[in-house]
């Protein structure tokens, strides 16, 4: 009976087998451990996804008011400026911008010229030009060339004058009869240069000189401004691209024709500016479906987005949402996207009647491109590149932007649950230690209860025999 007692003890205490208290702790460890833990990596997954998920939609918006913008400011979606004969005149915009005074009728009455300058025939480009200096005079000043054993050649000449860099162009042409010195300088009026002699040149290099009258060369063109008459009003210029006549129009002459006028006018962008609506609202669409899908509210056990709950990014929807009925412009005959048959479907989405677009173009270009991209941008004319960053700017803010204070709040979150695992694991490191520490000194218990039961087993034979 006794016997039997004893052998429930010890299999109920487990001694004489030892009991595997790192096991245990372990396993009491884990248990404890794999709900919290599961519940933070949760919590912190879903934050780094709304964080990332915000950052996203923030650059999305970012992306599509920076590439509008920029796509606006190119010459294709403003008024260009266009000339009725190219052959006598090109013109093009001065840089992106307004254009005002048009139509204007211009007659180009002469082309502003360079002045040229021919030598005396020589042999060829090796014959001796004679000894001394001459006088280069142009608009920079003047320069000595001096003409020495060491370069007393047509080419010798040339090069001096070349290396003078005095703004003349110094060549030596060669033909069936023989090498000629050829002088050419800027174009313009002011440009004129004279080649003197500069006190010592000899009869021979006296043959290259011109006073502005008279001399040794002979002028084959003078040097003259361009004339144009614009509307009747007669001016005169330097170059034959021609900008400050026309507000924003750089006027570049290729032919006079005195007596011959073109005209001058604007075209409207009218096939582009139909590609732009449509390529906008495909954009936008893009980007309103993606935000949608972060945003949708799960149902019927399905999940939501992942920013179902976040303010934000349905501020921002609700933003663009108004953007068709937006006023562009502070006046005009169109004020609105709406107008030109730019509408909003149920689902939030852009659609384009293109019937009403293409009529609204027909029947004033002008004023479509001026509401979509005015000329002269302010707050009470941002055009549509300009709406879409007073949005992209309020949301944005970095003091009250939604999606600033979004991300603020994420990343707080996110620093919260940081501090949480470490707090967690501090307080699973002590358990684990109070555990072992527990399980230590109930081995040490066992040790002496299985030393105390030994001895009364030996107790128990010695009386068990003595009876017998």
């Amino acid at each position: 009976m006794v016997s039997s007692v004893s052998s429930s003890i010890t299999s109920a205490l487990g001694m004489g087998y030892g009991i595997d208290s790192s096991s245990i702790v372990s396993g009491l460890v884990s248990a404890v451990r794999a709900p919290k833990n599961a519940a933070l990596t949760s919590k912190e997954s879903l934050a780094s996804a709304q964080v990332s998920a915000l950052a996203n939609a923030s650059r999305a918006l970012d992306n599509f008011s920076t590439a509008l913008t920029t796509l606006l400011e190119g010459s294709d979606y403003s008024g260009q400026p266009a000339s009725s004969n190219s052959s006598i005149a090109n013109v093009s915009l001065t840089r992106p911008g307004a254009l005002s005074g048009l139509p204007v009728e211009l007659e180009v009455k002469q082309l502003a010229t360079s002045q040229v300058l021919k030598s005396t025939t020589l042999a060829d480009s090796s014959t001796a030009v004679g000894l001394g200096t001459l006088t280069l005079s142009t608009s920079s000043g003047s320069y000595n060339i001096v003409i020495d054993s060491s370069n007393n050649t047509l080419d010798g000449l040339a090069a001096a004058i070349n290396d003078a860099g005095a703004g003349v162009t110094a060549n030596v042409i060669t033909d069936s009869s023989g090498s000629r010195l050829v002088l050419k300088g800027g174009i313009g009026e002011n440009e004129a240069f004279t080649l003197v002699d500069g006190g010592d040149a000899d009869g021979d290099l006296l043959r290259f000189t011109w006073d502005g009258a008279a001399g040794g060369m002979t002028q084959t063109r003078a040097a003259q401004n361009a004339v144009i008459v614009l509307d009747g009003v007669e001016t005169s210029y330097a170059g034959n691209s021609i900008t400050g006549a026309i507000p924003n129009v750089t006027i570049d002459l290729v032919k006079a024709t005195p007596g011959a006028t073109i005209t001058i006018s604007e075209e409207q962008p009218t096939t582009t500016m139909q590609d732009l609506v449509t390529e906008f609202a495909d954009a936008y669409n893009t980007l309103w479906k993606a935000l949608s899908e972060l945003t949708v509210a799960g149902t019927d056990g399905a999940k939501g987005g992942i920013l179902a709950s976040d303010s934000s990014v349905r501020q921002m929807k609700d933003m663009l949402s108004r953007l068709a009925s937006t006023p562009l412009v502070a006046s005009g005959d169109y004020r609105s996207l709406a107008q030109i048959g730019v509408r909003t479907n149920k689902d939030g989405t852009l659609e384009v009647n293109k019937d009403t677009l293409a009529a609204a173009l027909a029947a004033n270009p002008a004023a479509v491109t001026a509401m979509i991209n005015p000329p002269v941008k302010d707050a009470s004319n941002p055009g549509l590149g300009g709406a879409l960053e007073a949005i992209k700017d309020k949301l944005q803010d970095k003091d009250t932007g939604a999606l600033v204070k979004a991300q603020e709040r994420y990343k707080a979150v996110q620093k919260k649950l940081v501090e949480e695992r470490e707090k967690f694991e501090t307080y699973m490191n002590g358990y684990e230690e109070r555990l072992s520490s527990t399980f230590s000194a109930m081995d040490t218990r066992l040790a002496s209860l299985k030393a105390t039961q030994s001895y009364l087993e030996q107790q128990i034979e010695i009386w068990n025999n003595s009876k017998n």
